[in-house]
C-alpha cells in the first residue's frame, strides 16, 4: 500500500504538472488574443481596400454613364448629317436632271432667236454689258443658307470624384 508520503509526493508532482498546464494556457491564450487581434486588423484593412472598390467603382458607373449620354449626343449628330446628306443628294440629283433639260432648251431657244432675230441678240449684248456695269456698284443681298445646324443636347460634365476614403492601418 502506498504510504502518506508516496500520496504527498504524487500530489506535489499532480501540483507541478497543473503549473505547467496552467502556464502552457496562459501562453496559448496570449497567442490566441494576439491571432485573434491579427485577424481583426487584417478584416478592419480588408473592409477600408473593400470601401476603396467601391468608391471607384461608383467613379466608373459614373464615367460610363457619361460616355453614353455622349454616345446619344454622337447618334443624334450623325442622324442630322445621314438625313441632310440624303436630302441633298436627292434634290442635286432632282435640280441635275431639270437643268440638263433647261439647257437643251435654252440652247434650241438661243440658236432660234440669233438665227431670226440676229439684231436682237446684239441688243441683248449691249443691255448686258449695262447691267453688269450697273450690278458693280450695288452689293447683292446675300441668300440665306438653304440649312441651318441645330445642335444635339449634351450630358452635363462629371463631378470630379471624391476623394478616397482613408486606408485603416
Amino acid at each position: 500500500m502506498a504510504s502518506v508520503d508516496d500520496v504527498f509526493n504524487a500530489i506535489n508532482a499532480a501540483d507541478t504538472k497543473l503549473d505547467l498546464i496552467h502556464s502552457d494556457l496562459g501562453t496559448t491564450n496570449q497567442t490566441l488574443t494576439t491571432i485573434a487581434s491579427t485577424t481583426s486588423d487584417g478584416f478592419q484593412a480588408v473592409e477600408g481596400r473593400l470601401d476603396q472598390l467601391i468608391a471607384g467603382q461608383k467613379t466608373t458607373n459614373d464615367l460610363l454613364a457619361h460616355l453614353v449620354g455622349q454616345t446619344d449626343t454622337v447618334i443624334c449628330i450623325l442622324e442630322h448629317i445621314s438625313k441632310n446628306t440624303c436630302t441633298l443628294v436627292n434634290e442635286a440629283d432632282a435640280q441635275r436632271r431639270l437643268q440638263e433639260r433647261i439647257a437643251e432648251g435654252v440652247e434650241a431657244t438661243a440658236f432660234l432667236l440669233k438665227t431670226v432675230y440676229p439684231a436682237a441678240e446684239l441688243e441683248r449684248h449691249r443691255l448686258g454689258e449695262i447691267e453688269r456695269k450697273a450690278l458693280e456698284c450695288c452689293e447683292k443681298k446675300p441668300t440665306p443658307p438653304p440649312c441651318s445646324y441645330e445642335p444635339c443636347p449634351k450630358p452635363d460634365p462629371l463631378p470630379p470624384p471624391p476623394p478616397p476614403p482613408p486606408v485603416p492601418k
